[in-house]
């Protein structure tokens, strides 16, 4: 598991089985020395949720494995709801009571956290965390590396772009461009109006 943090214990309970090691700062594997070993006899798990300002760093480490030949595990809860017709793609995590409604798509590497709801249609772009209670409602896209807070509402048909973050509680109405911070009822770009 890499992390060892709150989103690591999440995900630890959502796999049902133990872990055989911990790569972090005070664990005894390191980045490099996970590094050193042979691909082929280790399987990933992020354990790594939204990191604040340093929210591409779930994004590096996938990728800086992946490159390495490491594969990361699709973790899903048994208590999650998955339609037969979403899809979830490698290294994707749904976790406890998450909802994905048929046609919905989660891409590589991104989180549906505890309690979230994507519904029919919608698109949650790679390396991206949909945060606990957060509603997307039909035909939602989400961008790249893209952070949805907690309890927030994204309405039908509305686009998040690339890198942008949606503040915890947010009600989303309309486009949001890529790389801002959109926080309020209705959601308005921090620091300025949209």
């Amino acid at each position: 598991m890499l992390g060892t943090g709150g989103h690591a214990t999440a995900v630890g309970a959502a796999l049902g089985h133990p872990i055989d090691g911990y790569v972090g700062p005070d664990q005894s594997v390191t980045d490099a020395d996970l590094l050193r070993r042979d691909p082929s006899q280790i399987l990933l798990i992020h354990g790594l949720g939204f990191q604040g300002e340093r929210v591409n760093l779930r994004r590096v480490l996938y990728e800086r494995y992946v490159a390495a030949g490491f594969e990361f595990v699709t973790v899903r809860h048994p208590m999650a709801i998955v339609d037969d017709r979403a899809t979830a793609y490698p290294g994707s995590q749904i976790l406890i009571g998450a909802i994905l409604v048929a046609g919905s798509v989660i891409e590589t590497n991104s989180i549906v956290n505890s309690g979230a709801v994507v519904d029919h249609d919608s698109r949650v772009g790679a390396h991206s965390h949909i945060g606990p209670g957060a509603v997307l409602c039909g035909n939602v896209t989400v961008g790249v590396s893209t952070f949805i807070g907690a309890g927030a509402v994204v309405l039908p048909g509305v686009t998040i772009g690339d890198g942008s973050v949606v503040g915890a509680g947010a009600v989303v109405t309309r486009d949001v461009p890529s790389a801002v911070q959109v926080v309020g009822v209705p959601a308005i770009q921090q620091g300025g109006s949209r």
